[in-house]
């Protein structure tokens, strides 16, 4: 549960780091920041969907 929500403090830092009108994905961010991480968070979101 504790590295669940060391993800979401993560996304929420991300989300406020990129303007609003910036039209990246949440993937492309990530990848930029750390593409190793980008690839685990899209699994992820992969199985969540």
């Amino acid at each position: 549960n504790e590295r669940k929500e060391e993800v979401e403090a993560g996304e929420r830092k991300i989300k406020i780091a990129a303007p609003s009108e910036n039209n990246l994905t949440m993937s492309q961010i990530c990848t930029e920041l750390d593409p190793t991480k980008a690839e685990k968070s899209k699994e992820i979101l992969d199985k969540e969907q």
